[in-house]
């Protein structure tokens, strides 16, 4: 991601399209180039290349109704297509979006509900995410809603690569995709952290940075990722901030900032309870021992 991005995705959109008819079909082919995107922001795609069966075409940009939102009328691109009957046309359409988000999370949606123009259902479809590093559960967020956005279901992770599959598809508007994740920027503190560990396993500030890291990406602006991976990034946190109190006793910022993990985490977990979880004690201890260690 560039600078002040949330995300940038690269897309590839390959149609195989077929006249189920006996006669030939022309017609303007259409897709959305801009919708609002949730926080009344209208991103508009820019660099958006249309092929059909492998040759270069233009098209005219258009206005028509938000496909999200049903309101003001929004950018569309239209071209025209010639379909044969009983043959069929590929379409290929490239462009670059910016996520929706903001930080350590971003989202990525795609519109699966304008193909229901389309005679019949979509016999199969296959949507690949492709991540610039490992996807996992601790980047990948399933199972669990970001504020704006919630992974569609069914996605297997493989190497860096997250993988959709449909049959038979007469998408609705509940069918249009969303991908949330963790913000590049973000994850990439985690792995500068991780392979300066690598070399060093005993340097207790990179611990406490890691244990930051892992932090900033398991707490939301209210409350924590309760999905498997928000679970596994608490015990990574912990297990570096120990690391970190260890190498670095004397430390009173890596206490402070183990006692605002566990303390947080022990707020949400046990909202409206009297009763102190043994987080929230442990986090009383290190906030004591950080002020000792730094009265001031």
């Amino acid at each position: 991601a560039p600078a002040r991005s949330p995300g940038l995705a690269k897309v590839t959109a390959d149609f195989t399209m077929r006249n189920l008819g006996n006669t030939a079909e022309k017609m303007g082919v259409r897709f959305p180039i801009s919708s609002d995107n949730g926080f009344g922001e209208f991103p508009e795609i820019k660099d958006a290349q249309i092929f059909v069966d492998n040759k270069t075409v233009s098209a005219q940009r258009i206005l028509e109704v938000d496909p999200l939102w049903g309101r003001a009328p929004v950018p569309w691109s239209e071209f025209d297509v010639n379909f044969p009957p009983a043959t069929d046309v590929k379409i290929r359409v490239t462009y670059t979006v910016e996520g929706t988000g903001e930080y350590p999370f971003v989202s990525f949606p795609y519109i699966f509900h304008t193909g229901a123009g389309w005679q019949g259902t979509i016999g199969s479809a296959d949507l690949i995410v492709r991540l610039p590093y490992e996807a996992n559960a601790l980047n990948v967020i399933f199972d669990d809603q970001i504020g704006w956005s919630s992974t569609t279901p069914g996605g297997v992770i493989k190497g860096n690569e997250v993988r959709w599959s449909f049959e038979d598809l007469e998408p609705e508007q509940s069918n249009d995709f969303q991908l949330s994740l963790v913000m590049p920027a973000a994850w990439k503190k985690v792995l500068d952290e991780q392979a300066k560990l690598q070399k060093n396993p005993n340097d207790g500030e990179a611990w406490g940075r890691l244990g930051k890291a892992y932090k900033e990406i398991q707490f939301y602006r209210r409350g924590y990722r309760a999905d498997a991976g928000g679970t596994e990034l608490y015990r990574l946190a912990i297990d570096a901030y120990e690391k970190a109190v260890t190498l670095k006793p004397d430390d009173a910022l890596w206490h402070a900032g183990f006692a605002d993990l566990l303390a947080v985490h022990a707020y949400y977990e046990n909202f409206g309870s009297t009763d102190a979880s043994p987080d929230a004690l442990r986090a009383m201890q290190e906030i004591n021992r950080a002020l000792e260690l730094a009265p001031n």
